[in-house]
């Protein structure tokens, strides 16, 4: 919390879900390009790809 009693969160999405994690607890902020993804042989269902 922050010193007026507060809590300040940074929120990023990962699939279909929303995170929150305490601002002061974030060291760097970095943002993601856009990658590819390989599919992989033979690879269960819930499986998009692997990063190269």
């Amino acid at each position: 919390m922050n010193q007026y009693g507060t809590l300040q969160l940074i929120t990023f999405q990962l699939a279909e879900e929303e995170y929150g994690i305490d601002i002061l607890k974030v060291e760097k902020i970095q943002r993601m390009k856009e990658i590819s993804l390989t599919k992989a042989p033979q690879a269960e269902e819930y499986i998009e790809g692997i990063v190269n």
